[in-house]
């Protein structure tokens, strides 16, 4: 009996660990690069200088960066693979994170907990697996999942300690605490609490005094390692010395007014966003935590500094959150917040989910409830208020990232605090209410678990479509499309520049693409001693120099960026395909005519050019259903047209240019009575 339980545990265990996966690679086939291009930039760039490649010129934009999770990427870099597969690699590893993930916090609470059903604990932990940010996160090549990882192990490391101590779980324990602050120094609060955890075991002699002493000296000397090789890759890679918001000037500029006051604030907001995120369930797992902490300490159970450990470090991670936040309030994701606070919330999220039944059965479940609702309203009015008064902007691209579990309120409500307090409420109130009754079986609370969890992973998948998948398309797309011409320059050229005026860009998204080749980046070609073989540049006549710009032969567009060579490149007809989001368009009704397609504004050299319009045959054979064009001048100059008969499904026009030529455009013009619109426009050059 015992044996077809324990296949029957493994079965569901399989089935969850293919589930997490699946849901957390779902959607690589539309990541091609960097969607935070400063973050993913640096974490990639550290990697890089391991391996010993130079991206200086692409990291000197950004601030310093932690490494830790630049070990793994320098593995995905080592491997003989093309760029596109290096990224989609790393957020393999992610969903591998996050399966590992699983995996440890079932094996921690299946020995915290033994009286709780090992189906329930599965399902418990998977639900926290498919938690919104997690799903998101899992979509960028930042260390979130990572940490996430190593929260776990470092959190079933603390158990085991105090279950069993050994020197050799000490010292694992040791290696794992800074670590984890190599792979973002906001984690110290962890270090800080395993340090203490370890003091209090001495003091009240459950281990060896030389346990602690070789502790102190591993983890000192470990973080002195960190501290010279952080300071080597600031001096290499980065041209600011500065972290902006690091420990030394926080304590410098440390006063009431400054410090204490905001961060409160913005502690406040933080904890706002994680009873939404979890319509409670994270408080009630704080508080259940505690409550075993204070139970098992009276207890004498040496399990209680387990949960000291685990309150100090989540506190810790909150805390030091909002202080580093709290002079930057530009986004509403600084006060509404939980990118760095929920690498932690997974142990309350399970521990909500556990003892949630407990809840309901003790006596003052009913007044604990009505407290809290009234202190979450009072939460929410906090809130609204420093959003009114501050004038957060609610448009940051990146916004849903970092703050991705009450993202649906972003796009239903624009975020009004109000209203998703109350619908947080009114599925607090349902479920209380529904649990409450007493006919009720057991299993309704595994139904509870996976409505949550489909909200959760519906609500990830909102923020990846319509935040992720859409920069990618814009900006990172092309670069995959065109990756041969990108390896015809690095096999044939030395140095390559970009030019831009714009900070945030695909800089780093190059970089990548050309793996060894350093990029220069300049913000103008007078910076550098001579000119490239191979100039990008923004598709902004701005900054274009027109007396350097003639020296160049025009190669191809690469998303919105023009890429220029000194030589003239035939590359297989290397214009190709011309991406759809470098075009504009017009929304006009079926019984109207007009351009319904345009640009894409390019400049073109002298010579002779293919493009074909792929179109979708239509029903009307005996009808011209349209007129594509090729002109110039922004649209005032026909150089050639043709209409569509709605029965070829190409139409394909030949032009000459005699000189340069700018603000070339490919556009359709749609007559009344029908909807239709190019697939694809290609463009390639004619030889000879």
């Amino acid at each position: 009996m015992k044996n077809i339980q324990k296949r029957k545990q493994y079965i569901l265990l399989l089935i969850e660990v293919m589930l997490i996966f699946i849901v957390h690679i779902c959607n690589i086939n539309n990541l091609y690069a960097f969607f935070l291009s400063e973050d993913e930039l640096a974490y990639w760039g550290n990697a890089a200088f391991f391996i010993g490649r130079d991206w200086e010129s692409a990291m000197s934009y950004c601030n310093y960066y932690s490494y830790g999770y630049s070990f793994i990427l320098m593995l995905i870099m080592s491997l003989p693979i093309s760029s596109l597969m290096m990224y989609r690699f790393a957020i393999i590893a992610n969903a591998l994170f996050m399966v590992a993930s699983f995996l440890v916090s079932y094996y921690l609470f299946i020995r915290l907990l033994p009286q709780k059903n090992k189906s329930f604990v599965s399902i418990a932990c998977m639900a926290v697996a498919l938690y919104a940010s997690y799903v998101v996160q899992s979509n960028v090549t930042w260390p979130e999942c990572y940490l996430v990882l190593f929260v776990w192990l470092i959190l079933l490391q603390g158990y085991l300690v105090c279950k069993k101590t050994t020197i050799g779980r000490v010292i694992v324990f040791g290696v794992e605490l800074v670590y984890i602050y190599m792979i973002h120094q906001r984690t110290v609060p962890f270090l800080v609490a395993g340090v203490f955890l370890i003091i209090l075991l001495a003091v009240r002699k459950k281990v060896p005094i030389k346990y602690l002493i070789l502790v102190m000296i591993a983890a000192t000397s470990t973080v002195c390692i960190s501290l010279v090789l952080k300071y080597t890759l600031k001096i290499i890679n980065y041209s600011s010395m500065g972290e902006g918001n690091d420990y030394v000037s926080i304590i410098r500029d440390m006063s009431v007014s400054n410090l204490f006051v905001p961060a409160i604030q913005e502690m406040m907001g933080q904890f706002f966003y994680l009873w939404s995120a979890s319509f409670g369930l994270i408080p009630l797992g704080i508080g259940f935590t505690i409550g075993l902490c204070i139970k098992k300490w009276r207890e004498n159970d040496v399990i209680s500094y387990f949960y000291v450990f685990t309150v100090l470090s989540f506190g810790g991670i909150l805390m030091v959150s909002s202080i580093f936040v709290r002079n930057s309030v530009q986004r509403v994701d600084y006060l509404i917040y939980g990118r760095y606070i929920e690498i932690m919330i997974g142990f309350f999220l399970v521990v909500g989910f556990l003892f949630l039944c407990d809840f309901i059965k003790w006596r003052k479940s009913t007044l604990v409830f009505f407290v809290s609702c009234i202190l979450f309203v009072a939460l929410a009015c906090l809130v609204a208020y420093k959003i009114t008064s501050w004038n957060i902007a609610l448009d940051t691209y990146y916004q849903g990232v970092c703050a991705a579990a009450v993202y649906w309120f972003y796009v239903i409500k624009g975020l009004q605090i109000k209203e998703l307090c109350y619908t947080v409420l009114f599925v607090e109130i349902i479920v209380f209410s529904i649990i409450h009754i007493r006919v009720v079986k057991r299993y309704i609370f595994v139904v509870i678990i996976f409505i949550f969890a489909i909200f959760w992973v519906k609500t990830g998948n909102m923020v990846i479509k319509r935040q992720i998948n859409p920069y990618q398309t814009e900006n990172n797309q092309a670069l995959a499309e065109k990756e041969d011409v990108l390896n015809y320059i690095k096999g044939n050229y030395r140095n390559v520049a970009l030019l831009s005026n714009t900070q945030y860009n695909i800089r780093g998204s190059i970089q990548l693409y050309l793996q060894d080749m350093p990029l220069q980046c300049v913000n103008d070609l007078k910076e550098l001693n001579s000119l490239p073989d191979i100039l990008i540049v923004d598709n902004d006549d701005n900054i274009l120099e027109k007396n350097i710009i003639k020296n160049y032969h025009f190669v191809c567009m690469i998303g919105k960026k023009g890429v220029y060579s000194l030589d003239e490149i035939r590359i297989n007809d290397s214009q190709g395909e011309i991406s759809k989001n470098q075009f504009g368009y017009n929304e006009i009704g079926g019984d109207e005519s007009g351009y319904v397609m345009y640009g894409p504004y390019i400049q073109l050299e002298p010579g002779s050019y293919e493009v074909t319009f792929q179109m979708a045959s239509d029903i009307n054979k005996d009808v011209d259903l349209g007129r594509v064009e090729v002109a110039s001048d922004c649209g005032t100059k026909i150089i050639c047209s043709t209409t569509w008969d709605g029965v070829s499904e190409e139409i394909k026009l030949y032009f000459q240019l005699e000189e340069r030529t700018n603000e070339i455009e490919f556009r359709y013009y749609k007559f009344e009575g029908n909807d239709t619109m190019p697939d694809r426009v290609i463009l390639n050059g004619v030889n000879g």
